[in-house]
């Protein structure tokens, strides 16, 4: 799973890069310290949180939110779902 960041990283200007770019703003600084997007498959975002618990107050409580936000700067063509699990947050 490191080498799917890593190629994130490197695809430079790709909606996978911007949404990486962009986390911290769209989440906030709050969510952005505990949940990274790590991969953008067929418009679905994945996104690490690091426990259980924010996987699933993420899950529960946000993940519309944040979803909207997404689609408001990328389009509704590029994330139409949100997924949440845990792991270690790089």
């Amino acid at each position: 799973m490191g080498k799917i960041l890593s190629d994130l990283q490197k695809k430079g200007s790709s909606p996978d890069n911007q949404i990486l770019e962009s986390w911290p703003i769209l989440a906030g600084e709050k969510i952005a310290g505990h949940a990274r997007p790590y991969a953008l498959k067929n418009k679905t975002l994945f996104v690490r949180a690091d426990s259980a618990a924010w996987a699933h107050e993420l899950t529960a409580r946000h993940r519309a939110v944040l979803l909207k936000r997404l689609q408001a700067k990328f389009g509704e063509e590029t994330v139409e779902k949100i997924y949440f699990r845990v792991g270690e947050i790089r």
